[in-house]
């Protein structure tokens, strides 16, 4: 097994519209490539809103079509789409939903986020500008708001950039390594990725 600590990788972190089984067939509506470096441990984020006209591989058959609908035929599909677009090889995907995002935030207990603009989402819940500390439901409607955002997707995929970083944040402040890896073999069930969890101990002992 390469030593993953010396080679950067990139990541698509899929989030599909669906509570319940994460296995279930919908469409990906955050798609997100995450590039991660061992060596600086420095994470960049690239957000493709879900609109995007790209070609679609595999089920797609190469046609034309919104990149969110690369999701019904599966996370390949979408990288694949997104590996295209942006002429960079992703070797890794993470595919999460409702759900999933709910039981990470709640084994947290919360997260942090610097919110640049007070919003009010279509849950009743209000977002205040500044630092805010969000709880499992509440991180799901902060993900999920963009009516009520004046850059309407591009803003909401800003937000879930935010809150993708604030749960590396939480997470990289557990120091003991051990209650991470138990704390993923109980979210195993929520989350589909094909990360070798050789890589995943690797980066959490760095």
């Amino acid at each position: 097994l390469p030593s993953y600590k010396q080679e950067p990788f990139n990541l698509y972190i899929s989030g599909i519209d669906t509570y319940g089984n994460v296995a279930k067939v919908s469409r990906s509506d955050v798609n997100i490539v995450a590039n991660i470096n061992p060596i600086t441990r420095r994470i960049v984020l690239v957000n493709v809103p879900r609109d995007a006209y790209v070609k679609i591989p595999g089920g797609g058959q190469n046609q034309f079509d919104k990149l969110t609908h690369a999701g019904l035929y599966g996370a390949s599909a979408s990288m694949g789409a997104l590996e295209n677009l942006l002429s960079v090889p992703i070797k890794y995907y993470v595919r999460i939903n409702f759900t999933s995002l709910m039981r990470v935030i709640e084994y947290l207990n919360d997260v942090t986020v610097d919110n640049p603009i007070g919003f009010q989402a279509v849950t009743g819940d209000y977002f205040a500008q500044g630092r805010i500390k969000l709880n499992s439901k509440q991180a799901l409607a902060y993900a999920r708001e963009r009516k009520h955002l004046s850059g309407g997707d591009f803003d909401r995929g800003a937000n879930q950039q935010r809150l993708i970083q604030a749960i590396v944040q939480r997470v990289s402040q557990q120091k003991d390594p051990t209650s991470l890896y138990q704390a993923l073999d109980r979210l195993s069930d929520a989350l589909q990725t094909n990360i070798p969890k050789e890589l995943i101990k690797q980066l959490l002992s760095s």
